[in-house]
């Protein structure tokens, strides 16, 4: 039986959805702000994001992912002076290379903005954003700590609700009192530090007691040979969301990045409901891992694939064939240009998402340097399909180059994931799931091909309601639903003492 598990996971995928929903809300809202002070400027902003992501991202050196895994480990097996190595030296070693990083951002400053972008507004960005990397570094580090402890809910409130929310009240003010650009990166360094202090602050509360009067363990070789492969992997998520910038920055303009950096958070909206479902996957099926339960690893690997599928298809679907007109109903009419660029990028995003839950697999089995070697190949076709496609295409180009990258990783590391684990995100159970989206989408993208064309923006959310409701009914009808199910509905029946007796009758009719 998976009930406990399963339990953990949808309470913490509960908590993670609403802080991405948040998340998601405030980002758009910020963006939306940001968006009318013109493209370039919005781009310029982009590019200063996009480099101290990179930067942030390299000085992890991995390391907080091995604070994930390990933590949970060595908690599952009461080895509380390992935990305290693992922290100690999972602090260390990113404070000083982020350091490093930041002085070395405020130093050259001028001279990647000259030389690389060709653009000298970037400058004063660039140096006010150089001190957003330590603070980022360390509250990472921290707040994947947490996590590992199965406390999720301090992520979610200090990193998904409270830096969107401020980042976006603070980007109002700037803006009416004339700051612009520069105030709104200020924005970002302050939420930054105001995250390192709620970071440390809930961070001691919950750790204090666990390791005061214990002695630390050297772990420092165990947990950099696992870590450090995983810097490319996480690297990866960097490239593929500004890697883009960075190139039509260089090759084209900022209102080419500035264009390009709205359809990219749309596609990326697909990555929300993996994340929420597999927010405590490494931590409990580490767990499990330790204590060699591996009938229950398996039914909680089917289980998170079906729920991902069952959510992303059909968002896949309506992000493909309405791109134009949810980007001229969030962003605008000088925004549509990017409606081809968001088809693309929401096919390969759906595509990777396919494969989350192996890619964690891999994380919890230490088969760590195999992702690296995946890594390495999005790395290099996604520098070369930019170097050759960018100046071609545009915005396009870009968006080809990312996703042939995203599909190649992804494909690559389902096929590990089935030689190590015999594991595979796709089977036949999956059919009616696929059957009930396409049945929808057609039918609704039919109905607007004959009554409206162009849609006209009132009718999208109506439009979008109805294709849920018809998308709900041939699932139900096709028999989608199983026991585990039943045991995720209970389960919140019993937490938010809301009853769903009715629910359960329609989904599970005559069963």
């Amino acid at each position: 039986m998976v009930k406990k598990e399963l339990n953990i996971l949808v309470k913490g995928a509960g908590i993670v959805f609403i802080g991405l929903i948040v998340s998601r809300l405030f980002g758009y809202l910020f963006r939306l702000v940001v968006a009318k002070i013109g493209t370039e400027q919005y781009g310029l902003l982009s590019l200063g994001l996009a480099i101290t992501g990179i930067l942030s991202t390299i000085a992890l050196v991995g390391l907080h992912t091995g604070v994930l895994r390990y933590i949970a480990y060595y908690k599952s097996k009461d080895e509380i002076g390992k935990i305290k190595g693992v922290i100690n030296f999972s602090l260390k070693i990113p404070f000083i290379i982020s350091i490093i990083f930041s002085i070395l951002l405020f130093v050259f400053a001028e001279f990647i903005s000259n030389t690389f972008f060709h653009n000298p507004d970037l400058i004063l960005v660039l140096r006010i954003m150089s001190f957003y990397i330590p603070f980022s570094v360390i509250s990472t580090i921290l707040l994947n700590g947490l996590t590992a402890i199965e406390k999720i809910q301090y992520e979610v409130y200090i990193k998904n609700i409270f830096e969107k929310v401020f980042v976006f009240l603070f980007s109002i003010i700037i803006i009416y009192i004339g700051y612009g650009l520069l105030g709104v990166a200020f924005a970002y360094v302050l939420t930054s530090f105001l995250i390192l202090i709620f970071s440390i602050y809930y961070f001691r509360k919950n750790f204090s007691s666990i390791l005061k009067g214990v002695k630390p363990s050297s772990v420092s070789k165990e947990l950099l040979s696992y870590s450090w492969p995983l810097l490319l992997t996480n690297f990866i998520d960097i490239i593929i969301s500004w890697t883009n910038l960075l190139f039509l920055g260089f090759f084209k303009d900022a209102s080419q990045v500035g264009i390009y950096n709205v359809a990219l958070p749309t596609a990326m909206l697909l990555i929300v409901v993996p994340r929420a479902l597999l927010s405590l996957f490494i931590p409990v099926v580490t767990s499990l891992f330790a204590q060699d339960n591996n009938e229950n690893i398996k039914n909680l690997y089917e289980i998170m694939n079906k729920w991902i599928f069952i959510i992303n298809f059909p968002l896949f679907l309506i992000l493909f064939f309405f791109s134009e007109p949810i980007l001229r109903f969030l962003f605008g009419n000088s925004y549509t240009s990017g409606a081809i660029v968001l088809s693309i990028l929401s096919f390969s995003y759906f595509y990777s998402t396919i494969f989350h839950t192996s890619t964690r697999m891999l994380n919890i089995i230490g088969k760590n340097k195999v992702i690296f070697n995946a890594g390495i190949l999005i790395f290099t076709s996604n520098i070369i399909l930019n170097l050759f496609l960018v100046p071609l295409f545009d915005i396009v180009g870009a968006a080809v180059a990312t996703g042939v990258s995203i599909i190649l990783g992804g494909t690559l590391v389902g096929g590990l994931t089935y030689k190590y684990l015999k594991m595979q995100p796709i089977s036949f159970k999956l059919i009616k799931i696929f059957i009930s989206s396409l049945t929808s989408i057609f039918i609704i993208y039919f109905i607007t091909k004959l009554i409206f064309d162009p849609v006209p923006l009132w009718i999208l959310i109506p439009l979008f309601i109805l294709f849920g409701v018809i998308y709900l009914v041939i699932l139900i009808y096709l028999r989608t639903f199983d026991k585990h199910d039943l045991e995720v509905i209970n389960f919140v029946e019993e937490k938010t003492r809301i009853k769903l007796s009715l629910v359960k009758k329609v989904l599970f009719r005559g069963d």
